[in-house]
C-alpha cells in the first residue's frame, strides 16, 4: 500500500511509499524500483537531491539517489519509525519514532548525534529554512520547538487536542504550520508563542 510521496529537490523523480521503493522520471517513466519487503513510513531527500532516506519499522535506510545503491543501514532499536526530515544544508538528518523519540544523525557518515525524549509518538518533524531549531509533533498534541546543535528546548506547547500528523515553516521561518488528526490546522507565530489561527 502507498503511505506517502515526495519529489526531490530537482523535480525530476517521484518516490512512492509502500512495500516498493519507486523512482520515476517528470515524463512518469520508471526508472528503478526496488523492493524492501516491509511497508514504508516516511521518507525524505536531501537538499541537493543526491540521498534518500527512507524508514520502516526496524531499521532507517539511506540511498544514493544517482545510482539507487543502498548506501547505509542504521539500526535505532525504535520500533516503527514515524517521521524524518533533512536539515537545509543537507549535514544532518532526524527521525522520530513511535517510541516517543528523535534522533539526529549526521548526514554524511551517519554518526549519531543525539536523541530527544518525548510525551509522545513523534509524528512529524521539520527544520527551520536556516537550519537553526526543529520541530516536532506528537501522538499527544504537543508541539516542542528545540535548538539545533545544543538540542535544547525552546518551545512545548499544547497546540492540538488529537495527534499532530504534520507540521511545517513559513520560508522565513517566523511561522510554523500544523495539522490535526482532526482536520484541525493551527498557525502558530513562533516569536510571540502565540496561536495567530485555527483553520477547521
Amino acid at each position: 500500500f502507498i503511505l506517502k510521496f515526495l519529489l526531490e529537490p530537482t523535480n525530476t523523480r517521484l518516490r512512492r511509499m509502500g512495500n516498493k521503493l519507486d523512482c520515476v522520471t517528470e515524463r512518469w517513466e520508471e526508472v528503478r524500483c526496488v523492493s524492501v519487503y516491509q511497508s514504508l513510513y516516511c521518507c525524505s531527500c536531501s537538499p541537493d537531491g543526491s540521498q534518500l532516506i527512507t524508514c520502516n519499522s526496524d531499521n532507517i535506510y539511506k540511498w544514493d539517489i544517482i545510482s539507487f545503491n543502498l548506501q547505509r543501514t542504521l539500526i535505532s532499536n525504535r520500533g516503527v519509525h514515524l517521521s524524518c526530515a533533512w536539515s537545509p544544508d543537507g549535514t544532518s538528518f532526524m527521525v522520530g519514532s513511535e517510541s516517543k523519540t528523535l534522533d539526529v544523525w549526521n548526514g554524511q557518515d551517519s554518526y549519531h548525534f543525539g536523541s530527544l525524549k518525548l510525551t509522545g509518538q513523534v509524528t512529524c518533524c521539520s527544520w527551520s529554512p536556516d537550519g537553526t531549531r526543529f520541530v516536532s509533533g506528537s501522538s499527544d498534541g504537543r508541539m516542542k520547538v528545540w535548538k539545533n546543535n545544543s538540542f535544547s528546548l525552546l518551545t512545548n506547547i499544547l497546540l492540538h487536542q488529537h495527534q499532530i500528523n504534520c507540521c511545517c515553516w513559513s520560508p522565513d521561518g517566523n511561522w510554523i504550520v500544523s495539522g490535526s488528526a482532526n482536520g484541525a490546522i493551527n498557525i502558530f507565530e513562533n516569536i510571540s508563542h502565540k496561536i495567530l489561527a485555527t483553520l477547521l
